[in-house]
């Protein structure tokens, strides 16, 4: 079965699960409910922030798939169902880099300045936000681990193993699904030319582990992948 990295995520896996099941569903909380905008529709190519805006709401993404620019136009992350969308930015107190929605998304925010006020209520609030941003960090340096490969061809196949991870997360076991980002902007996330990750591609399809069409990839032995899929399931940040 297909699946589309853009039409999939709910309440269960996103980042906000915990606190909305607590304090929204079993026992609504009146500061969270008016705190909390959830499932807010961005349409594709729409920007949710861009870089040098203030923070003002801490952003949960529930369903389709943003991108992270930087002022140079290079992507510096990709964004999946379940996963904090602002994390490394509030910090600072503004944006670091400019968020695209690649495909129709819908996200859950919470206004960032009436965090510490649900924290003094119930430090059960403040555990979840602790986790939430842990969880983020985890994240991040999975991104990281996957570019720190030396080699183009094990970069994507770190980059394939993250996509799949990050589905697994979601409860998925995908063999057949569509990439969120064009050809270009993988080149531009994992530091290469187009015409050197379209040449990694036709080399790791004749190798027979994948068929690779367009947008479309379909895993035919996902053995190849285990071991970066081991790597990024155990210890995220190493790969030595």
């Amino acid at each position: 079965m297909m699946i589309s990295l853009a039409n999939y995520g709910d309440c269960t896996g996103c980042c906000f699960g915990k606190i909305c099941n607590k304090y929204l569903f079993s026992n609504p909380l009146t500061e969270l409910v008016s705190a909390l905008d959830r499932k807010r529709i961005i349409k594709k190519g729409e920007r949710l922030y861009k870089i040098g805006e203030p923070v003002n709401h801490v952003m949960a993404l529930r369903s389709g798939v943003v991108k992270l620019v930087n002022n140079q136009g290079s992507i510096q992350n990709l964004l999946m169902p379940g996963q904090l969308i602002n994390g490394d930015s509030l910090h600072a107190g503004y944006h670091m880099s400019t968020a695209v929605a690649t495909t129709d998304v819908s996200i859950c925010t919470l206004e960032y300045n009436k965090l510490y006020g649900l924290g003094q209520i119930t430090s059960e609030f403040t555990t979840y936000m602790f986790e939430l941003l842990s969880r983020s960090v985890a994240e991040n340096q999975r991104m990281i681990s996957v570019l720190t490969y030396k080699e183009m061809h094990s970069r994507v196949y770190a980059f394939l193993a993250l996509l799949i991870v990050r589905l697994q997360d979601n409860g998925e076991t995908p063999t057949l699904f569509q990439l969120p980002i064009t050809l270009k902007e993988m080149a531009s996330l994992l530091g290469s030319s187009t015409p050197t990750l379209s040449r990694v591609f036709t080399k790791l399809c004749e190798e027979g582990g994948m068929v690779f069409d367009k947008k479309t990839l379909e895993i035919k032995d996902i053995n190849v992948l285990m071991p970066f899929i081991d790597v990024l399931q155990v210890n995220p940040g190493s790969h030595n």
